[in-house]
């Protein structure tokens, strides 16, 4: 199994979702359909692109990225990022390889008042504690044996419906720049650069961009743990590029090759970064 595979297939875990041993070569689907709604999840074991998600027999569907990018018509879609979409558009899409997501599809009038309305065909962010909520009982949900048909099933559709509406309406509600509050931006933020900072294209300006404030807003979040962003994305770097660096045994080229896998933009300005490291001055 690849590395790539290996790290996927930890972040999907660290998530909650189970994930059949082998390597992700094949696209995988877990489904719960009932009459009220319809969870699932997919990971990509190829890339299609382009294709069209099609139409869908519920009013809305809400999709929720775990992994990889994708470009569903002019939206591109990164990891902790939501979409909401009505289900009958037919969409033409580029999905990567590796791209993992969740989506529901409902039937829903709160999803039709001006406010959730207003949401639809963007791009929100999803990080809120409600995501998270949402996320934990899907996964419950897809993790069990088929649930029969009954009343309590009809009530456990209703909760998740209302749970993904919550969810819509914490990413509607957060101003960014002003009313999220600092611990909830500053969680935000250590989730994203978790899953991004490999990305060599990825800063500090890259990160305030995908949370949508100021870099000046996001720096006052972190000075609150005594850190900063940049401090953050080197020491993630950093800590991956030790754990594959094997010393003594490492010529020029494999380091090359563990700087650019880590994030970093060369040998040269990897091994600056550790040596700032072992002096206890990574980067401010």
């Amino acid at each position: 199994m690849s590395p790539r595979s290996i790290e996927m297939r930890n972040r999907l875990g660290a998530s909650g979702w189970r994930v059949p041993p082998g390597p992700l070569g094949e696209t995988q689907v877990d489904v719960h359909q009932d009459e009220h709604f319809q969870a699932s999840r997919q990971v990509l074991g190829v890339s299609v692109a382009p294709t069209f998600l099609e139409p869908v027999d519920y009013d809305f569907r809400v999709l929720l990225a775990v992994e990889g990018r994708a470009t569903i018509g002019p939206l591109a879609i990164s990891p902790g990022q939501a979409l909401v979409l009505r289900g009958d558009l037919n969409l033409a899409s580029a999905l990567g390889r590796g791209w993992a997501w969740i989506e529901w599809q409902l039937n829903s009038s709160a999803l039709r008042t001006p406010v959730l309305r207003n949401l639809t065909e963007k791009v929100q962010p999803a990080h809120s504690v409600y995501w998270e909520m949402l996320t934990a009982a899907t996964m419950s949900l897809l993790n069990a044996p088929m649930l029969a048909a009954t009343r309590s099933s009809l009530h456990l559709g209703r909760a998740m419906e209302q749970l993904v509406v919550a969810a819509l309406l914490s990413s509607e509600e957060a101003d960014p720049p002003n009313r999220a509050d600092t611990p909830t931006l500053y969680r935000a933020a250590q989730t994203l650069i978790a899953l991004k900072f490999k990305d060599q294209s990825f800063t500090v300006e890259a990160l305030a961009k995908s949370l949508h404030v100021s870099t000046s807003r996001l720096h006052r979040a972190f000075a609150t743990a005594g850190t900063t962003p940049r401090r953050e994305i080197e020491r993630h770097r950093i800590a991956r590029a030790q754990e594959q660096l094997q010393p003594g045994r490492t010529n020029a080229a494999r380091a090359e090759r563990v700087a650019q896998s880590s994030g970093f933009r060369s040998r040269t300005q990897m091994l600056r970064a550790i040596r700032r490291a072992s002096r206890g001055t990574v980067g401010v």
